[in-house]
């Protein structure tokens, strides 16, 4: 919407300047040069908004299909699905007795999950996907499982070089929900990544 209102704002600044000139000159070549040059620019620049309107539309539908690939992708692997179901558990977003027993993921399948939210930090640096769908596509998946006790004493703390694009990653949505004061489960929240972190002078 607002790139948008943008190219609209430019075309009738552009345009207003160009009738300007039509209506403060008195030589009548000057505004029959000037009129052809209104149809002319009037032309380029609805080519110039047609093209940024038109990206923005693709820019759209390459994310859109990009949210629905990673997510039907992330449900073929048991593993990540477990991770994610035991941390729901552990934080009590869901209720699911077969995790009551367990008191440690396998770390392995830590690993995976991590690797598998790593490349996102990149697009998301790169601007490939906007971060408001960045968020929509995450949040919940990533905070509930780096803000688990478990994640951070084992396989975080442990390899924070081997994983630092997680934790920045953490850092830019961290932010982004701060500023738009979006609340995590307060179990969540209250196992921050960046207060874990702290504790081991990150």
């Amino acid at each position: 919407m607002k790139k948008t209102i943008l190219i609209a704002l430019i075309l009738s600044m552009s345009l207003g300047t160009i009738l300007y000139i039509i209506f403060n000159f008195e030589d009548t070549w000057i505004k029959n040069e000037s009129l052809s040059s209104i149809i002319i620019a009037a032309t380029a620049l609805g080519g110039v908004a047609g093209v940024i309107v038109q990206f923005n539309r693709e820019k759209n539908l390459r994310e859109v299909d990009f949210i629905v690939k990673f997510n039907t992708k992330f449900l073929e692997f048991d593993e990540l699905i477990d991770v994610l179901n035991y941390c729901s558990h552990k934080a009590g977003i869901i209720n699911d007795p077969k995790y009551d027993e367990v008191t440690s993921l396998n770390h392995t399948d830590v690993y995976k999950y991590l690797d598998y939210f790593e490349p996102l930090y990149f697009l998301l640096k790169n601007k490939a996907v906007s971060i408001d769908k960045m968020y929509m596509l995450v949040s919940h998946r990533f905070f509930v499982v780096v803000c688990n006790p478990d994640v951070q004493n084992n396989v975080l703390a442990k390899h924070q070089t081997a994983f630092k694009s997680i934790i920045e990653m953490y850092r830019i949505l961290d932010d982004y929900r701060c500023k738009k004061k979006i609340p995590l489960p307060s179990t969540v929240e209250e196992n921050g990544l960046l207060k874990f972190l702290d504790t081991f002078n990150y």
